[in-house]
């Protein structure tokens, strides 16, 4: 029944399930569908922990396998992560993408445990093991994305130097969403002190079960869409646009929470105009990242499509960053809406905006150098050059 195994390893349960519930289940189906000679033969199937753990793993080469196959004598592009999972154990993931059949194909390489330190030759040698023994050439490997961590990028010793080595034609690339996600941290002063005192409300209500079900009752008796505000991890990149929204949202049930809980110096600041202007402006721009973020991710994305998008939200940044020079806060809804329903006068809040878009557009442009036009090519083969090395017949396919 590997059919079976498969299911259980798609959905993460463990390996008793298969004795304890689908056996049982199918028996009782069985018996009540059929008789209960067929069922008597539903048991003769191995299903014990054992047996499926092996299943597992001979999918699992299998797949390997024919992966390995659909690489050969291919050119091909690898992505790395070196990541910690809930165990403490450190992983080392590894992406390939390639061509098959005039479409880009992309699958899980490898994820192996790094047993000492991950430092760049240890993760090089993994890496290097692994095409070797499965045949796989460094020639045709011709690109690497990674983080921007020092084991990774490093142009000395790092991961992308040693592969250099091996393949002089990969080119490197730094994860856009990474990049995307180092340049949007940054806060000035002043909204680094509201997210700060967001971050310390949200962990007063949540990390007590009985203040997290006064609170939670408070928004029911007041009709809110919601009934409970989100923890905030640095680790996720859509975090801070996510506890911002649920904050804003929320903002009258959380001031009545905490002036109920004597909390009053917490609530005066969701009493207080500007705060709130403040923190409905980040749920705005937070939530936009977040639309960028997630417009980056997913299949078949490539270089000049990200750049693109990249390009599309800086030139936005330049046009709010205008309509706030002329008063107007249009462009971002929450702050638009609190102007309006309290008749606010967003004019001192304004520089702050501005000193935050005008930051944005400054590490965008550190992270993101202007290189699109090298992509030309791409975009529109008629009117930018091929280039060196595209045989005629190439240039007349694209």
């Amino acid at each position: 029944m590997p059919g079976g195994a498969y299911q259980i390893g798609q959905c993460k349960k463990p390996h008793s399930i298969a004795e304890e519930l689908i056996l049982p289940s199918a028996l009782d189906m069985v018996s009540v569908m059929l008789d209960d000679a067929s069922a008597a033969k539903i048991k003769t199937i191995p299903l014990s922990n054992d047996t499926v753990a092996r299943r597992i793993n001979d999918i699992a080469n299998d797949l390997k396998e024919q992966l390995v196959d659909k690489l050969k004598d291919k050119r091909f592009a690898l992505q790395f992560d070196e990541a910690t999972d809930s165990n403490k154990d450190c992983l080392f993931i590894a992406y390939v993408r390639f061509d098959m059949t005039n479409s880009l194909c992309e699958d899980l390489l490898f994820c192996k445990y790094v047993r000492d330190r991950a430092t760049a030759e240890e993760l090089y040698k993994m890496l290097d093991c692994f095409l070797t023994e499965n045949g796989l050439k460094w020639e045709n490997c011709i690109g690497v994305c990674s983080d921007g961590a020092q084991t990774m990028a490093g142009m000395r010793k790092g991961l992308r130097a040693l592969i250099k080595k091996a393949s002089p034609n990969a080119e490197w690339t730094h994860c856009v969403i990474h990049r995307e996600a180092l340049a949007s941290r940054h806060l000035s002063s002043e909204l680094s002190e509201v997210m700060t005192d967001i971050v310390g409300v949200v962990n007063f209500i949540k990390t007590r079960p009985l203040k997290t079900r006064v609170f939670s009752a408070i928004c029911e008796e007041m009709g809110a869409e919601h009934q409970a505000v989100l923890f905030h991890s640095e680790a996720r990149w859509l975090s801070r646009g996510k506890v911002l929204s649920r904050v804003f949202e929320l903002r009258e049930q959380i001031r009545m929470f905490l002036e109920q809980e004597h909390k009053y110096d917490l609530a005066e600041k969701f009493s207080d105009e500007n705060f709130l202007a403040k923190l409905a402006y980040m749920s705005d721009i937070f939530g936009k990242l977040n639309e960028l973020n997630l417009q980056l991710q997913g299949k078949d994305k490539h270089l000049p499509q990200v750049t693109d998008k990249i390009s599309s939200f800086t030139r936005k940044l330049t046009m709010w960053g205008r309509r706030l020079d002329e008063g107007n806060t249009d462009s971002f809804e929450n702050l638009h809406e609190f102007v309006d329903t309290t008749d606010y006068d967003a004019t001192s809040v304004i520089p702050y905006i501005k000193e935050h878009i005008s930051s944005l557009m400054g590490f965008f442009k550190k992270y993101f150098p202007e290189n699109s036009s090298q992509y030309d090519w791409v975009r529109d083969p008629f009117n930018a050059p091929a280039p060196t090395g595209f045989s005629s017949a190439e240039e007349d396919q694209f």
